[in-house]
């Protein structure tokens, strides 16, 4: 087993749970796609890419910034708790059925 492949999983749920929540905030959008190639060929899953990718542009620092400022800290922690969970999800149903 690779490398990216011993830290992220390649179809479980904690590696999905875990490439969603710590996603680095800061890192910005569109560069996303050629991380993922590479870590998809390094041996990560497709379930945990696909949850990366989804959740990539909703959790940029930027964004969440400028979402708190609109709608109160309460609300966009409401949010950021449901773009992980959702992503998770997508990761995992991906995962499983297309891995």
């Amino acid at each position: 087993m690779s490398n990216a492949a011993s830290i992220t999983g390649k179809r479980q749920t904690l590696a999905d749970s875990r490439e969603t929540a710590e996603k680095e905030p800061d890192q910005p959008t569109l560069t996303e796609v050629p991380i993922l190639q590479g870590l998809i060929g390094a041996g990560m899953g497709k379930g945990p890419a696909l949850a990366l990718l989804l959740a990539g542009p909703a959790l940029s620092l930027p964004n969440m910034l400028v979402i708190r400022s609109v709608m109160g800290t309460e609300k966009t922690v409401a949010y950021v708790s449901l773009v992980v969970v959702m992503a998770t999800i997508s990761g995992l149903i991906y995962g499983h059925l297309y891995a």
